[in-house]
């Protein structure tokens, strides 16, 4: 496993979290980042 694929799993897994608790609003801000 690259660091770069560990990367991608820590924010796949952080953007779930997001995605239960907050509004969509803050979910757009995280895509133009």
């Amino acid at each position: 496993m690259s660091t770069d694929d560990l990367v991608k799993l820590f924010i796949a897994r952080r953007f779930h979290k997001v995605l239960k608790r907050k509004p969509m609003s803050l979910i757009k801000k995280c895509w133009v980042f």
